[in-house]
Formats: C-alpha cells, structure tokens, sequence
C-alpha cells in the first residue's frame, strides 16, 4: 500500500522536526527514550525503541584515611602538624545510581602518582616535610571530582632561644637578654625559665 508516515518521540513526547540534541544540562544524567514509528496506507505500523544516555554529573571523589604512627593509630586531623609519621589510605569514589558508574579512583603524593592503596609519610629523623595528597574519581564517560588533603610532619628540634649577658662570675646585678626567635617551622611556643 506504500509508505504514509513516519512520526518519532522522545519520553512519550512527538518531535515535529527531523533532529534534535539531546542535553541534560551541567550537573544532570538522564536516560531518554527515542520511539520512532513508520506507519503504511492501510494502518500498517512498526516501531524501534532507542535509548540514549546522557551523564553530566561528577561522581562522588575519593577520601583519604590518615593515621598517626600507623593504620591503627589516633586519627590525623588535615592540615596540621605532628611530630609522628601519617600512615595514609586511599578509599574509592562513587557514581550516583543512574549514573555512567564509578570508572577508577587515583591519588597523588607530593605530585607523584601512587599505585598502591596505602602508604606510610615518614621526612626521617631530624626533618620536616609538607605532603598534598589529590585523591581523583572518574565515571565511565569521563566525568572527575577530586579532594585535597595536606599532611604536615615535622621531626626536626626547634632552635634553642639565645641568651646574652649570662655569666657564672658574681656581680651586684647583671642585665640578660633573652631572644625567643625561632627558625622552626611548626613552632608552638619557646619558653625560658630564670633561676636565682
């Protein structure tokens, strides 16, 4: 009887042209149904059913578990200073249902990509370090988030406050200067005590 019509829609909506594009807006995923229906002269009909999906939204990032000393140690507060090691671990990210899904979780220390999951920060005796740790999540069609930590170790003695005008000889009275600069990086306080 030949071709009479050939009519498509979208989520149960009818299209009135020949193309459309398809967008969900920054931050959305969305699934959409396409439906495209040939119908002939005589009422004849056959359809085909599409499914696009569209992910704009950014996966959940990853998380970093810090310790002192080790795994089992007192928590790590971010961004702080301790005079122990941080024993660090890299917990994976998420993909929100609905989504593209959870493609792969990575980290760097310092800059440098790690392949392991976990990982001990120790500058040695007598130093100090500053490490930044980027944990980064990616979903399937390539969508990112990421968190940033930075850990602060320091294992290197403060310097001593000067003193002048001390002297272990006798006098009537004696006048003492006390500097309470120091060059440490995470110093607390200097404290000096004066004995009579």
């Amino acid at each position: 009887s030949g071709h009479y019509e050939t009519t498509w829609k979208i989520d149960g909506t009818k299209q009135t042209g020949t193309s459309t594009t398809l967008n969900p807006g920054e931050g959305v995923s969305k699934t959409y149904s396409i439906v495209v229906t040939t119908r002939d002269v005589v009422g004849n009909s056959d359809s085909m059913t599409y499914v696009v999906k569209i992910d704009k939204k950014k996966p959940t990032a990853g998380t970093v578990t810090m310790k002192k000393g080790s795994s089992s140690g007192e928590a790590y507060s971010n961004n702080s200073w301790t005079n122990q090691s941080v024993y660090v671990a890299k917990n994976n990210g998420s993909d929100g249902s609905g989504e593209s899904g959870h493609s792969s979780t990575t980290w760097t220390i310092a800059g440098s990509s790690e392949s392991g999951t976990n990982k001990t920060l120790d500058p040695g005796s007598g130093k100090y370090a500053t490490y930044s740790i980027v944990v980064t999540t990616t979903d399937a069609v390539g969508n990112s988030a990421s968190n940033t930590y930075t850990v602060k170790i320091d294992k290197a003695g403060p310097s001593a406050p000067g003193i002048t005008g001390g002297s272990t000889s006798w006098a009537t009275s004696r006048t003492i200067s006390v500097s309470t600069a120091s060059t440490d990086t995470g110093v607390g306080t200097v404290s000096y005590y004066q004995y009579y």
